[in-house]
């Protein structure tokens, strides 16, 4: 074998005179022209090759993780950007089911964007972006976080007699993550440690796979008249729209 001056990866098969070329990338790319002569009787023929490299697609995720809010008419994007030659491509597969554009998902021009309408609960997981050509496939997964805004679920009213010993006000409340439940007495928050001093519980629970309830029961102080639960209710509620932004307003 004879290898081209500087040019190693390059090679022409003595026997046959077949160019070979190693390693080939999109650079070697165009036109090649064979030439044959005959030196004695000044005889020559040449054709031109064309050579054409394909490129296996590449998938540039723009964002992994995808958080979106559950139950409030919203819409998430899923997005990832391919190259390759010839251009590729892109799909969107669930569960290894190839989405398509309905009433729940919508595709743009190159595919390149999924968007899912109405987010639920059900829609979290993972979803995979596949590109193609002639030269190959490559996937890549997004994943889609939906949380559950927090919602009081149940609210146990109490009527109490002045001088009562003891009453006890129980809310229960949903959503993902788990909400943080707070009572709180006027300018008052109750700590941890007072409720528990006081009597009170805090359980939280899964309802069903995609849903947590918190509940909490805390004893009111001694000298509270029935008439303070209202502030009570209206306490809670605050506190608890007061996390949900901390959490996901961001």
């Amino acid at each position: 074998m004879r290898y081209s001056p500087g040019l190693m990866r390059f090679r022409i098969n003595e026997q046959n005179g077949h160019l070979q070329i190693r390693g080939i990338k999109k650079t070697d790319e165009g036109m090649y022209t064979c030439e044959a002569r005959v030196m004695a009787r000044g005889e020559i023929d040449f054709r031109v090759i064309k050579v054409v490299v394909n490129v296996l697609p590449s998938i540039r995720v723009r964002q992994a993780v995808v958080n979106a809010t559950a139950d409030i008419g919203t819409s998430a994007m899923l997005a990832c950007d391919v190259d390759g030659f010839p251009d590729p491509t892109v799909t969107w597969a669930r569960n290894d089911v190839v989405l398509e554009t309905d009433e729940k998902y919508s595709l743009n021009n190159d595919g390149s964007e999924l968007i899912i309408r109405d987010v639920t609960k059900v829609d979290e997981g993972d979803y995979t972006c596949i590109a193609r050509n002639k030269a190959g496939e490559k996937e890549e997964e997004v994943s889609l976080n939906v949380f559950v805004r927090p919602t009081i679920t149940f609210l146990n009213n109490q009527t109490a007699s002045e001088l009562q010993e003891q009453v006890t006000l129980t809310c229960e409340a949903s959503g993902e993550p788990t909400p943080a439940i707070t009572w709180s007495f006027g300018p008052r928050v109750f700590t941890e440690r007072e409720q528990v001093s006081r009597g009170s519980h805090a359980v939280a629970r899964r309802r069903t796979p995609s849903h947590a309830v918190a509940r909490r029961s805390a004893a009111l102080p001694q000298g509270v008249s029935s008439t303070n639960c209202g502030y009570f209710f209206g306490k809670i509620v605050f506190i608890i729209i007061y996390y949900y932004f901390l959490l996901y307003a961001k």
